[in-house]
């Protein structure tokens, strides 16, 4: 190596951790372990939680690392291992009852795009879920920009699975489409009163589902 490790980009990092270049991965810890602590201390609002947590990312990142086939994407995919072991410790914490669920986020102008945002709610305030635009949401962090594509089950996809074809067009429009309950009544051609009752009904059989799987 005539280059210093430091100088190197993650893609060219990524390639020679593949390449069984030694110390390559000592650099990626030193260049995103600060980083990654400071992410899940804010999580967790525990400094000692978020350096075990970061510890268990990088252990778990080392044995993974030579699977990732772009290492452009190495930042994201590092703090994707570590929102996973923080859901998974929240999950186990006592402080915790509620649940993890995916809010629907932006569409494209041509073609719907499925892109997932990672939202805690407790299943019991379904009702207080708001549209995708997110304006009634706290704008994202930089480093929670990383985890928008994460690939875990989410609302929409337990939503197909749960509720009848009228209930999950009607939730569609309200939160997809941004349509009012008149507009929505129009699209499905029912009263504003049947969709209001129509989602009523269900976010209760998706709280209840949530409360069942999580």
């Amino acid at each position: 190596m005539t280059e210093k490790l430091g100088d190197l980009d993650d893609a060219t990092l990524t390639r020679l951790f593949q390449s069984g270049e030694s110390g390559v991965f000592d650099e990626i810890d030193r260049r995103y372990r600060a980083k990654l602590v400071f992410f899940l201390t804010k999580k967790t609002g525990s400094r000692e939680s978020a350096e075990e947590l970061t510890q268990e990312t990088m252990t778990r990142a080392f044995t993974a690392l030579e699977r990732l086939q772009n290492g452009v994407f190495l930042s994201g995919w590092l703090y994707r291992i570590a929102y996973r072991i923080f859901v998974d410790w929240l999950r186990k914490s006592t402080r915790f009852n509620g649940a993890i669920v995916y809010d629907e986020n932006a569409v494209s102008d041509d073609r719907r795009e499925e892109r997932w945002r990672a939202v805690t709610v407790n299943p019991g305030e379904l009702g207080e879920l708001r549209r995708p635009s997110g304006r009634s949401l706290s704008v994202p962090e930089p480093q929670d920009a990383a985890i928008q594509s994460e690939d875990r089950a989410n609302l929409w996809k337990i939503a197909r699975e749960t509720l009848t074809r009228d209930e999950f067009q009607v939730l569609w429009h309200k939160y997809v489409d941004e349509f009012d309950d008149a507009q929505t009544a129009r699209a499905l051609g029912k009263t504003s009163g049947a969709v209001r009752s129509c989602a009523h009904r269900a976010k209760v059989k998706l709280a209840e589902k949530l409360r069942k799987i999580m």
